[in-house]
């Protein structure tokens, strides 16, 4: 069974867990495409790199988007770094 972690943060994922390419704190992950915004490769935002470090930290992590998400490798990534499966 799944631990309660009595808590929920939701982040839209344009521009908040990834960022423009460019910004300061942010890092580009090499090979992962992302449609948004004209499209380019995807491009993690400070709080993209370090969720886990935040008040968020000891709560369940969601996104939402008004898009499509961005790439399957996209959506992986997401989903690795907010603590979901496969």
């Amino acid at each position: 069974a799944a631990e309660s972690k009595g808590c929920l943060c939701l982040f839209d994922i344009d521009r908040v867990l990834t960022a423009k390419p460019g910004c300061p704190g942010s890092r580009v992950v090499a090979g992962v495409h992302d449609d948004a915004y004209g499209g380019g490769p995807m491009t993690l935002s400070a709080l993209g790199q370090g969720i886990g470090q935040t008040a968020c930290g000891r709560c369940a992590l969601g996104a939402v988007s008004a898009g499509s998400g961005g790439s399957g490798a996209m959506r992986s990534m997401l989903r690795g770094m907010l603590g979901g499966g496969p």
